[in-house]
């Protein structure tokens, strides 16, 4: 499928722009009405707001590009799209029940109150001895103001040098699961890898002195819910707009495996300041050698090669994200064993951006099975297969939005349930598309452990979802016998 004319590239563009702004103004209205949490030290839920709007945008995505084309790296496939939610569930739930209670923001706000004591004064500091939020006089608000705009530049400003540090340095561990797709669709937004979580908050320990943690808070949850649109090939270009904000244009090329360039959130401009940056015309073309400029012309693929070079060989890769600090480790041991202790020490501390962050052009794709657009194999799952699969991510993405927004899930029995229940979810459901053996034990083990939960009252305070989830439980088999019995029926002539 392809994009014929700019006239339809141009309305497919301004169609997926105004769905997103629509669905980010309801989610602004949503959290306008929710009251503010009673601590100083957390936040609304503004991400798991977003979730919403980020389903019905994907949805509103697919169909602009079933009516008016896309270039082929731009389509959904099934089996891609299960990845990228699963992947970012699974990050979630790690966050919330793991990293959440053993480090949440236990170093940030340690960092807050020795500034204090130090003589450090954050700007709009609610524990202020001078503070008074009702203040509304024209002085305050222009405070506000400027307050509220320089934390976003130096929010963005730390982000940068985070991203750039997980393409050049040894966090590439934590960072290369986004980048483990072939296609480039708001999907892939959702991908995330769970060892960045545990280890970016080092990156914006110093906005503790200038920054209260719950203003910290929204503007990581903005700097993070911004980026999710700009994951599109439905948008081209945006004329002056891209000469000072990421946008779609911009983060293909970060996407491009070729290269690891515009590291930037919400800003480009740090990536001009610093020599990161590349504009999407400026590609070498490895099939004719060219380099190629035009931007008025119509979309038949892209300028920009997305994934890594490894490419991805299963969905559930994305889930125990050990492919890459597997391969980057054997590569490390290999040198070892060759007596090039020192080569295998760099390779262990640079990322594979390290010696491209700075280049202005891209390399050229070797002569490889690198060179192909899209390679993850498509699923041979069943047509009842995949309904069952997408019934269960639909339920996963619901459990999932509860303990985000649920204030403090760890430790209570209920959500503990809810957990484990997501995170079997996806694996069995994983091994399904990937056509694993395994799938049946696991699904059978997860269908066993969620009667059983709701069986010894574990779901309480669940009572919808447990319903929901039982009547799931209790239909898989029915499912998957039908879809049994509509393969072994003989086909008409």
């Amino acid at each position: 499928m392809r994009v014929d004319d700019m006239h339809s590239t141009h309305t497919a563009s301004a169609l997926m722009l105004t769905a997103i702004v629509v669905c980010m103004a309801a989610v602004v209205t949503i959290s306008s009405w929710l009251p503010d949490p009673t601590s100083i030290h957390s936040a609304k839920p503004y991400v798991a707001l977003a979730v919403p709007s980020f389903f019905v945008l994907m949805a509103v995505e697919y169909a602009i590009q079933q009516a008016y084309g896309c270039t082929t790296t731009g389509r959904y496939d099934f089996k891609d799209t299960f990845g990228s939610m699963a992947s970012g569930a699974v990050q979630r739930v790690i966050i919330k029940m793991v990293l959440a209670p053993l480090i949440g923001m236990g170093p940030y706000i340690a960092v807050y109150h020795f500034g204090k004591r130090h003589g450090f004064h954050p700007l709009l500091d609610p524990t202020a001895d001078d503070a008074d939020l009702t203040d509304a006089n024209e002085a305050s608000m222009w405070r506000w103001y400027a307050s509220h705009f320089m934390f976003a530049l130096v929010m963005d400003f730390c982000y940068y040098w985070l991203h750039r540090s997980s393409h050049t340095t040894f966090l590439w561990l934590g960072h290369s699961v986004h980048h483990d797709s072939d296609r480039y669709n708001l999907s892939t937004a959702l991908r995330q890898g769970i060892l960045q979580a545990g280890t970016g908050f080092v990156f914006y320990l110093p906005l503790a002195l200038i920054i209260p943690p719950r203003l910290y808070l929204t503007h990581a949850a903005i700097n993070t819910v911004y980026q999710f649109w700009v994951h599109t090939t439905l948008i081209r270009r945006l004329g002056p707009v891209e000469w000072v904000f990421m946008t779609p244009s911009h983060h293909r090329v970060h996407h491009d495996r070729r290269v690891h360039k515009n590291f930037g959130g919400v800003l480009i401009v740090w990536d001009k300041v610093f020599g990161s940056f590349l504009d999407e015309d400026a590609v070498l073309d490895t099939r004719s050698g060219a380099d190629v400029t035009s931007t008025h012309r119509a979309v038949d693929e892209e300028k920009c090669f997305f994934g890594q070079r490894r490419p991805m060989n299963s969905v559930a890769s994305g889930l125990h994200q050990l492919d890459e600090p597997i391969a980057h480790w054997s590569h490390a041991w290999s040198l070892v064993q060759k007596g090039r202790s020192l080569a295998a020490l760099s390779a262990l501390c640079r990322g594979p951006g390290w010696t491209t962050a700075g280049l202005r052009t891209r390399r050229a794709l070797p002569e490889t099975a690198s060179a192909r657009r899209v390679r993850l194999p498509p699923t041979t799952a069943s047509f009842g297969t995949q309904v069952y699969v997408a019934a269960t991510a639909a339920l996963s993405a619901v459990l999932t939005t509860m303990l985000m927004v649920d204030p403090s899930p760890h430790g209570k029995p209920e959500s503990m349930a809810l957990a484990a229940t997501v995170m079997l979810l996806l694996l069995s459901q994983a091994n399904f598309l990937d056509n694993v053996f395994l799938a049946w034990p696991i699904e059978a083990l997860r269908a066993v452990v969620t009667l059983a939960l709701w069986c010894s009252g574990g779901w309480a305070g669940h009572t919808q979802v447990s319903l929901a989830i039982c009547a799931a439980t209790i239909a898989a088999p029915a499912v998957l016998l039908l879809d049994v019995v509509l393969k072994e029926r003989p086909k008409r002539e």
